[in-house]
């Protein structure tokens, strides 16, 4: 069995704070991945000032979105993050299995990550492209 492939995601808190020097402007990252296989989302958030943002402190969940577009609310699926603190406390995993694709058409799809803290909502990862390719099997 192949290991799980891994994708390496910034997502930035705005806080209000002035933007750190070295946190990026722009967190816009394609994913592309083959239908029905395995993909490890990992991302590290940040706050804008460019201090890791301590999830455990802020107990912040984090849901990933793919739909077929920026303006259909019809989502193609919606996974929740696990805090990885083992890695450090700004770093969140979504594992997207076979069974999360299984339903959906190769094609092209936007995702987007979300920060909730209480009834704050934030976006860390603005819409940015999925690709869904067929499989080989």
């Amino acid at each position: 069995m192949a290991a799980m492939a891994i994708k390496l995601l910034t997502g930035v808190y705005d806080d209000g704070a002035d933007r750190g020097r070295n946190v990026p402007t722009n967190v816009r990252v394609p994913i592309r991945m083959a239908h029905r296989s395995s993909l490890e989302v990992q991302l590290n958030v940040l706050r804008i000032s460019g201090v890791p943002l301590s999830i455990a402190d802020e107990a912040a969940t984090f849901a990933m979105q793919v739909r077929l577009s920026s303006i259909t609310g019809s989502p193609g699926f919606v996974i929740t993050g696990v805090a990885v603190p083992t890695s450090g406390p700004s770093w969140v995993r979504f594992a997207i299995t076979p069974d999360t694709t299984k339903f959906m058409t190769p094609g092209r799809f936007m995702y987007e990550i979300w920060m909730t803290r209480g009834a704050a909502r934030d976006c860390v990862v603005p819409v940015s492209a999925f690709l869904l390719e067929p499989s080989l099997s």
